[in-house]
């Protein structure tokens, strides 16, 4: 058992394209809460948009496809709507 003080890594620098780009990101998640709210759909489906979206940008190339992520974010929340059932009828 360690008992010295932890060191934490700091982050890699990130260039102004990656701090843009994870901004955007953040709008995009947020963008996806309000359209849910505003629809009335419950947690569990907004949190689930939200993983979509950046499972989505997690992969290796997905910045070529689509590099705006409020693009994607629509597609999120329907498909969210699907895994969780939560449909409008």
């Amino acid at each position: 058992v360690a008992t010295g003080p932890t060191t934490v890594d700091p982050e890699p620098p990130q260039n102004d394209q990656t701090l843009k780009f994870n901004e955007e990101l953040v709008r995009a998640s947020q963008f996806i809460s309000k359209v849910c709210r505003k629809l009335g759909r419950p947690m569990r489906t907004i949190s689930c948009s939200q993983y979509l979206l950046f499972t989505f940008y997690a992969k290796p190339g997905s910045l070529e496809r689509c590099p705006v992520p409020s693009d994607i974010a629509l597609t999120c929340i329907l498909l969210a709507c699907k895994i969780e059932e939560t449909f409008k009828r």
